[in-house]
């Protein structure tokens, strides 16, 4: 039997390698045929002092050997990514189990483009019923410090509003106006009154401070004034009254003389009650 040259290997390779086909025809110590089967029952190692020990060429497109085991040999086998198990990538068509998280959260932690926050009607978490509109008056917007004016020294309650419609009108018997209301406490009064007489005769007004509480009206001390023929002039007065209650402070005129028309009038007036403080003492001579 022709063998090639050389065909003979050194000590053992990692696996019987089956090159070609064939008769097994070398035995285990024998030599290494070409183009046949050889069995062995050791290992057969082939050792190149001075290079690669082992070249194998196939034809284009063939594979250069083949083995008829799964398992996988060491050292010859990609296992390995970067050090890596195949386990730790993701398939080209897998999913990461992950995938519908978003910094580790779903969706539901995200409002969405078009949606709307639970509290988006809220400012700082309350309901804009907890806000003042930008028109609104807050209910205690007449007080300070949660106190009426009434509270406070040298408030004033002033009125110049005519009760009546009219100051141009010739007051009758006990013309009411300039009405205010004051809760008890002790005040002065001061008031002011503007008179013409557009009359060919003097016309008398007579005006006085009216004090109205439970129904009841009591009267400050009456002022007379005579107003010329086509002229005008002011009647002024101030009192210091006390109330135990709440008190309606009203003025009140009258014309009690001139010619038959009675047209005198009250050209302009005001009202104005202050508050004073309580007595700390009593004077003393010196």
């Amino acid at each position: 039997m022709r063998t090639s040259t050389p065909a003979t290997f050194a000590a053992g390779v990692v696996a019987t390698l089956v090159i070609g086909s064939g008769t097994a025809l070398a035995t285990t110590g024998g030599a290494f045929l070409l183009g046949h089967s050889n069995t062995v029952k050791a290992t057969t190692v082939l050792t190149n002092t001075h290079g690669i020990p082992l070249a194998l060429r196939a034809k284009g497109g063939r594979p250069a050997f083949s083995v008829n085991s799964k398992a996988l040999i060491p050292n010859l086998d990609a296992d390995l990514l970067d050090g890596q198990h195949a386990s730790a990538f993701l398939p080209a068509a897998g999913q990461a189990a992950d995938s519908a998280k978003l910094g580790g959260k779903d969706a539901s932690a995200f409002l969405l483009a078009n949606g709307k926050a639970a509290d988006a009607a809220k400012l700082g978490g309350k309901d804009a019923s907890s806000f003042l509109p930008a028109n609104g008056q807050a209910a205690d917007s007449a007080k300070l410090a949660g106190k009426d004016a009434s509270a406070y020294l040298n408030s004033a309650y002033f009125a110049q509003a005519d009760a009546n419609g009219s100051k141009a009108a010739s007051p009758g018997l006990e013309t009411f106006f300039d009405t205010v209301t004051v809760p008890a406490g002790t005040y002065q009064v001061g008031l002011n009154v503007g008179l013409a007489n557009p009359e060919n005769d003097a016309t008398e007004f007579v005006c006085a401070v009216a004090f109205k509480s439970d129904d009841v009206t009591k009267y400050g001390r009456y002022d007379y004034l005579d107003v010329v023929p086509f002229g005008t002039d002011a009647l002024s007065d101030s009192t210091v009254d006390t109330f135990t209650d709440s008190t309606d402070i009203s003025l009140l005129c009258s014309t009690s003389k001139g010619d038959v028309a009675n047209a005198g009038f009250i050209a302009h007036s005001s009202l104005l009650a202050t508050p004073l403080g309580a007595v700390y003492g009593t004077p003393t001579g010196y």
